[in-house]
């Protein structure tokens, strides 16, 4: 359905799940009508399913969901099941995100 600012501010203010609280959210409208909308939806945790469980939360199930960047290495326009070998430069980036020596 479409999603709408009581939805938008309860991401955006952390939501409660079985877990425990969500981190506060960014979500971001692309398109919206009556029957489904199309969010970004930016997070900085990555427990076990969380999108989909705090949109179903909110009563807004997903139906498809694509990841577009993790730890800031983007997808650009890989399709489906295609990978590619991590720059150096990216390689350095995540080691230093965790305190890698």
């Amino acid at each position: 359905g479409s999603v709408g600012g009581d939805s938008i501010r309860r991401i955006r203010d952390g939501l409660t799940l079985e877990d425990g609280p969500t981190a506060p959210a960014v979500l971001t409208i692309i398109e919206s009508g009556a029957e489904q909308s199309i969010v970004e939806l930016t997070i900085h945790q990555g427990r076990n399913r969380q999108v989909r469980r705090m949109l179903d939360h909110l009563g807004h199930p997903v139906i498809m969901l694509e990841r577009m960047s993790f730890g800031g290495i983007t997808a650009g326009k890989m399709k489906p099941g295609d990978y590619r070998e991590l720059t150096s430069n990216e390689v350095k980036m995540l080691k230093k995100m965790i305190n890698y020596k």
